[in-house]
């Protein structure tokens, strides 16, 4: 193994020649992005989240160890509105569109003949209770019209499933109904975020549940004792930076604590916007042929598997060399979550990495190639993105915007009380604790504040000196 190999967590940017295992993938990006001039992180982010949608009811990944789970992937998109996520969506889910419209015209007119079925149905089982009501409860008669009943009841016309695979704005009690109704595999969508933030998002737990792909029951007239059993659930959302923000001052700190961010793959594009420049060239279309040739395959498969739930998924593992390489990187992950280490301060987000790996490699592999054995090289290009994201993550999670103002309160504080010097530029930690902000004058609420300081390189903390000195960097 090169040292190159093992520099995981040094990305800077998105290195398309990491994606040379899954050409069609790569070449799509480059031809949309050339095609709408989106960044190539926005290009890459919308396409793995249509992937997603596609891969998620046909497919689960099994990872080393035996652990089986979805392919379904969360994922942030921090931009500015107008850049071009809605040309990208639009274009990629093109064909999606068509096909569910058509499909939902024909579940139109299944849903009248089911609905002239079930209301001769209920006109049979009425007939029945009123006969049964005639007779004496242990008469003959009546224990023969309760048998028909019940051959009755195993009759009754199954309503059948829509073709519904994505959601824009829904409450969770609208998406749960619509995937308990229609398809249990579906998308959430929007190129502006916050309604979904406000929406289905609001309830951390179920979403959390549709991504670990575990059974969901809700005894509420809502959603009409909604069971969901084996749903999937993609989530793609552009936030704007002030959006994102203030979801982060509000619900953040609850987002985080309960999971929810910690699963998501989080990309923040460098705009393009400024350097768009229009030109006559002939544009590029091989790739985007040959993805509608995909999609249309793989919507088939969806429609045939929606007729028949009951159907298995496809197992998708991995090879012995891709094997060894996911265990090697998970013990490198677990590693970091020391004192001091990688992801000691993200170990929510680090918990569920090496899982998002092995979702993305999955649901690549199989979009690229329809087989079930992942290689060394399709993995190690899924880690490059996941990778990626991580570093995206830490940069934007990490700390909340509460912690980052109580760490401009307390900066503020430290060079007031050292009067700018640069010859003393510190402060005891426990003079702080005595007569630092008031709001700081404990180690709960320091420790996280301080911590920030530090990672932001704006100071260090000498616990080599006693008592522990915290010097301001100039």
């Amino acid at each position: 193994m090169s040292n190159s190999d093992k520099s995981h967590y040094a990305h800077e940017s998105i290195n398309l020649d990491h994606l040379d295992a899954f050409p069609l993938v790569k070449e799509l990006v480059i031809e949309l992005s050339e095609r709408t001039q989106a960044p190539i992180e926005l290009v890459l982010a919308s396409v793995l989240s249509v992937i997603s949608l596609l891969t998620q009811q046909l497919i689960n990944v099994q990872r080393p160890g035996g652990m089986i789970g979805p392919v379904s992937l969360i994922i942030i998109l921090i931009a500015a509105s107008g850049e071009r996520k809605t040309t990208v969506e639009s274009i990629l889910l093109a064909y999606i569109w068509e096909a569910v419209r058509a499909y939902l015209a024909l579940h139109k007119k299944a849903l009248g003949i089911w609905t002239i079925r079930i209301d001769a149905w209920e006109v049979r089982k009425k007939k029945i209770q009123v006969d049964m009501a005639k007779e004496p409860i242990d008469s003959d008669e009546y224990l023969m019209l309760e048998k028909e009943l019940l051959l009755h009841q195993e009759k009754k016309p199954e309503r059948p499933r829509g073709m519904k695979l994505i959601y824009e704005d829904a409450t969770m009690a609208a998406l749960l109904k619509g995937m308990r109704l229609d398809s249990p595999s579906a998308a959430l969508m929007s190129s502006e975020g916050i309604s979904i933030l406000k929406g289905a998002l609001n309830d951390f737990g179920k979403i959390n549940a549709l991504w670990s792909g575990t059974n969901i029951e809700v005894d509420r007239a809502s959603v009409e004792g909604c069971s969901l059993h084996d749903a999937r659930l993609t989530i793609c959302m552009m936030l704007q930076h002030e959006v994102l923000h203030d979801y982060l001052e509000g619900k953040g700190h609850l987002a985080r604590s309960v999971g929810l961010l910690s699963r998501s793959l989080t990309f923040q594009p460098e705009s393009t916007q400024g350097t768009r420049f229009i030109s006559n060239r002939i544009m590029n279309n091989s790739a985007l042929d040959k993805y509608t040739e995909k999609v249309k395959f793989l919507l088939t498969k969806n429609a045939e598997m929606l007729n028949n739930l009951s159907s298995e998924k496809i197992l998708i593992e991995f090879d012995p060399d891709a094997e060894d390489w996911w265990i090697s990187t998970y013990n490198r992950i677990e590693a970091g979550l020391q004192e001091g280490g990688e992801f000691d301060r993200s170990k929510d987000h680090a918990s569920k990495l090496s899982e998002n790996i092995a979702r993305i490699a999955a649901s690549l592999h199989f979009f690229e190639h329809g087989t079930r054995v992942i290689t060394l090289k399709e993995l190690k290009a899924a880690e490059h993105i996941a990778f990626h994201c991580s570093k995206t993550f830490r940069k934007k999670f990490m700390f909340m915007p509460k912690i980052e103002n109580d760490a401009e309160i307390l900066l503020n504080w430290l060079q007031a009380r050292t009067k700018g010097s640069k010859v003393f530029p510190y402060v005891d930690k426990n003079t702080i604790l005595r007569y630092g902000p008031a709001k700081l004058r404990s180690i709960i609420k320091l420790g996280p504040v301080l911590d920030c300081l530090i990672r932001t390189g704006r100071v260090r903390e000498l616990t080599n000196h006693k008592p522990t000195r915290i010097e301001i960097i100039y």
